[in-house]
């Protein structure tokens, strides 16, 4: 249902179940709508009791997606329904739908927190280029011109641990904990035929390391890391045209670049790239909670210990951060 449903995403996959059941131990409660035996709507609601923030139902927990897919408003309205007592008899504060677009009447919505950029890809190189707004697209020229002197490498070769080792250390300069070293062995392991890793080099040493999924007809760049140097050889630039131009080679037509917060850094860099902004509308039912969660550095908790984080060595960084991520879904 979810490879063929129009408002399905790759986070409504059954795949998340497993590998979030298997690495930090939550429930997944995968709800499906059906009329005689055909499937007419689906949601994905992940179990997560945290020290931090309590007990919710997340759809879909640790990722960035998920929330109702459904073919009309009646089953929509039904598993919303099936999702709020599934909260009340778990116990749980409040239901969250990582929604693209809100759809359940007289449920809290969230619009101004983060936005989604993504575009359509054409089928030649050539069009794509041309569509990079002028200053960034001399950005990838000289990359590219890196490349070409032999600079810069690059391969799509699967490094997990220059893939961990780098994304661990750009999150402890972000302040975020890291997730567990076998999260990203289960995510390839799980998503093997529809994850690839990405990585760049400059004097053999990996630089940069992109994670990205594909789904249907969308390339999705997801985690990305970077050390010191990557930012000098222009790696994060050559990294996204990489995707682009390969992705459409590949048969996508559409370049998903995910979600970021409005005023963060990555926000800005992808509008660079020509890309509008839309305003991701999550949805959340209260129960036992008074309010909707207020996870980000907008927050002056957690900004505060968000400074703190970005101060820690890095090795302690790595140590403690598994533990405190399974926190944060």
């Amino acid at each position: 249902y979810v490879e063929r449903a129009p408002g399905a995403s790759f986070f409504h996959l059954y795949g998340w179940r497993r590998l979030i059941e298997a690495v930090y131990g939550y429930q997944g409660c995968y709800l499906a709508a059906a009329r005689g035996e055909r499937i007419v709507g689906v949601l994905p609601l992940i179990d997560v009791a945290s020290p931090l923030l309590g007990r919710n139902l997340i759809s879909t927990a640790f990722t960035v997606g998920g929330g109702i897919v459904a073919d009309d408003e009646n089953a929509a309205t039904f598993l919303a329904a099936a999702a709020i007592e599934e909260g009340r008899a778990r116990r749980a504060g409040y239901v969250e739908l990582r929604s693209e677009i809100a759809r359940i009447g007289g449920w809290e919505t969230k619009d101004q927190i983060y936005a989604g950029f993504d575009r359509a890809l054409a089928a030649e190189e050539e069009a794509n280029f041309e569509a990079i707004p002028r200053r960034r697209r001399a950005e990838v020229r000289k990359a590219l011109d890196a490349l070409d002197a032999g600079e810069l490498s690059y391969a799509v070769d699967g490094d997990i641990d220059a893939f961990y080792a780098l994304y661990a250390e750009a999150l402890r300069d972000h302040g975020t904990p890291i997730f567990p070293r076998r999260f990203a062995h289960a995510l390839m392991d799980e998503f093997s035929d529809r994850a690839d890793i990405l990585t760049i080099r400059a004097e053999g040493a990996p630089i940069l390391s992109l994670l990205s999924f594909a789904f249907r007809d969308r390339v999705m760049p997801y985690y990305v890391g970077a050390g010191a140097k990557a930012r000098a050889h222009r790696a994060f630039d050559l990294a996204i045209w990489l995707k682009m131009r390969d992705g459409a080679k590949r048969g996508a037509r559409v370049f998903d670049f995910g979600r970021s917060k409005y005023g963060a850094g990555s926000f800005d860099y992808k509008a660079h790239w020509g890309f509008a902004p839309r305003p991701l509308e999550y949805q959340y039912a209260l129960l036992r909670a008074r309010k909707t969660p207020n996870v980000n550095p907008q927050n002056p908790k957690f900004a505060i210990v968000s400074a703190a984080w970005r101060r820690l060595p890095t090795p302690v960084a790595n140590f403690a951060g598994p533990m405190l991520a399974r926190h944060l879904a």
